[in-house]
């Protein structure tokens, strides 16, 4: 007798692999943080976890499909972070996987993104895509919302990439206790 096994689903129409981009230098902290990949720093306001633990974690809350962690420099240390992450077998971190981007960080985010794109033939072509900057804080609720929205006109996204943003100005940064730093200097 032969049991067909069916992929999880999500509490979404579509299957959403997000994919989370750790590659970068940090050119623009190594002053405050010289040896500390971006997406590791821990922040107070999130209870002094890492930007990175705080992205995985809403995406599994989320019941994201895959995600994929593209690293570059300073890999070792997000690797191990997240290997440590597993290996205390927290819920659903077997759905985030590691991607090397090898050099191609060096020439910018656009091109670690591409280093993934070399190699989809494990992804359906009924995946889509969510790429999000593995420093930059996110709430759940925008996230959530991202993903209502995606579900909600699946085709639309299919046939069209689309970029969501917040704009926002060096005052409005100053005002949050975290960036409580003169971040002038980082502009």
């Amino acid at each position: 007798m032969e049991i067909q096994l069916s992929l999880r689903k999500n509490k979404y129409s579509i299957r959403i692999v997000a994919i989370i981009l750790s590659a970068g230098k940090g050119i623009r902290i190594k002053d405050i943080f010289p040896s500390t990949p971006k997406s590791l720093i821990k922040i107070h306001t999130l209870n002094d976890i890492s930007i990175i633990d705080h992205l995985i974690s809403l995406l599994l809350d989320l019941e994201t499909d895959r995600i994929e962690v593209i690293i570059g420099h300073l890999a070792s240390q997000i690797e191990d972070h997240i290997a440590m992450l597993k290996s205390k077998a927290k819920k659903g971190y077997d759905r985030v996987s590691i991607r090397e981007s090898g050099q191609e960080y060096q020439k910018g985010a656009f091109f670690s993104f591409m280093s993934f794109t070399k190699d989809l033939s494990q992804f359906s072509s009924q995946n889509l895509f969510l790429i999000l900057p593995g420093d930059t804080i996110f709430s759940k609720g925008l996230i959530s919302n991202i993903f209502q929205l995606i579900s909600q006109h699946e085709s639309l996204f299919r046939d069209y990439p689309s970029i969501f943003y917040q704009e926002r100005k060096i005052k409005d940064l100053e005002l949050i206790p975290l960036f409580s730093l003169n971040l002038r200097n980082f502009y």
